[in-house]
């Protein structure tokens, strides 16, 4: 090969290489921007419940809910706070285990109280349900609150350099 045809396949294989990488797909960054954390706020339209429930019973339940937001808002704010403490003893360079298991066995009797504010929502509205309507949500897989889960992105906990 002469010079001149090695300089044109060079061309041309840096021509197809650079065309392969604009059609292919681009690559996931590595570290993606951080998203907006949504409000907290509980669900009122939209609930789980809301499709088994006719118009009636669904304002008795969005009203139920409305009564108790602030409380449950108050505890799934400590909760929250609890978690990310929680994470902070986990990356200590001394485990706390006691610590651990105070913050643990706190969260679990905050949980309990946002659940028996919900409990106490759904009951409001229990006597004006149908045995249909019973069946349909009992069938129902448990819903988590997303308020419940820790928002990791927020936590200033980092673990120890190696």
């Amino acid at each position: 090969m002469k010079a001149r045809d090695i300089v044109v396949f060079i061309l041309l294989a840096a021509g197809l290489a650079a065309r392969a990488q604009t059609n292919a797909a681009p690559a996931a960054p590595t570290n993606p921007p951080p998203r907006s954390v949504p409000s907290r706020q509980i669900p009122v339209a939209g609930s789980p419940f809301d499709r088994f429930l006719d118009a009636d019973q669904r304002k008795v339940f969005h009203a139920a809910i409305q009564a108790n937001q602030g409380k449950i808002q108050a505890l799934n704010s400590q909760i929250r706070q609890l978690r990310m403490d929680m994470a902070e003893l986990m990356f200590a360079e001394k485990f706390d285990e006691d610590g651990f298991r105070a913050k643990s066995e706190a969260v679990g009797k905050l949980q309990t109280e946002v659940d028996m504010l919900m409990v106490g929502s759904f009951r409001q509205v229990r006597p004006l349900l149908d045995a249909n309507q019973i069946d349909e949500i009992r069938g129902q897989p448990p819903q988590i609150h997303p308020a419940a889960v820790p928002d990791t992105r927020t936590n200033t906990a980092t673990p120890p350099t190696p």
